[in-house]
């Protein structure tokens, strides 16, 4: 039973809203027209608007939200132990490394959002999720989402290492948590080859005129 919730938030997470949501209703590829070419939430709410970046949130949400609230309903959590860390990762691994996308995808932020409300709707903690981002995204100035990324999460990390929970739901969240930063960072570098590979084209071709 728990490889059904493992395989099915995995395959959830393979679903990417915030590449089919603008390719259907504006015929737009957020891969190509978002400058750092990942199939985000925030590149949807940057080039299609705020309707289509709404529905997107909610699909990408949904997608960690569903498995794992399902999972907390059906399995026995006594019995499942830390097997349920991958039941929660899953849907987030997906985004990631979408099986419907040749294993490429996004950061994993609104998926792994997701699966936080499904897992701590009731308790403190959300509470205290919801300020951090929103001291991120309102209170402190970055010169990047990506920079912005890094500090929701890192200061989650350290949160979910201080304070007192189910051991199964920390080492999920610590390991939720490295997998954004790793990913934020191959996507950063990423995206800086491209633009350096862009640069040294206009640089060649500035000279030759």
């Amino acid at each position: 039973m728990i490889l059904i919730f493992i395989l099915g938030g995995y395959l959830s997470g393979s679903v990417l809203y915030a590449f089919l949501i603008p390719y259907l209703l504006n015929g737009i590829d957020i891969r190509v027209m978002s400058p750092d070419r990942n199939p985000g939430t925030s590149n949807v709410f940057r080039v299609c608007g705020v309707k289509t970046g709404i529905l997107v949130a909610v699909m990408e949400f949904s997608k960690g939200f569903l498995p794992v609230a399902m999972g907390l309903i059906v399995l026995d959590m006594e019995a499942v132990g830390y097997w349920f860390v991958a039941v929660i990762l899953a849907p987030v691994i997906g985004h990631m490394f979408s099986a419907l996308n040749l294993f490429r995808g996004g950061v994993g932020i609104a998926p792994a959002f997701g699966t936080l409300i499904a897992v701590f709707l009731e308790t403190r903690l959300l509470i205290i999720i919801v300020t951090i981002y929103a001291v991120g995204r309102f209170g402190i100035h970055f010169k990047s989402d990506r920079s912005r990324t890094d500090f929701v999460f890192i200061t989650f990390m350290l949160i979910v290492l201080l304070l007192e929970s189910n051991p199964a739901y920390r080492l999920a969240y610590i390991l939720v948590s490295l997998a954004v930063l790793l990913k934020n960072q191959i996507l950063k570098a990423g995206a800086a080859a491209v633009n350096d590979c862009a640069g040294q084209k206009l640089s060649r071709a500035s000279s030759q005129q």
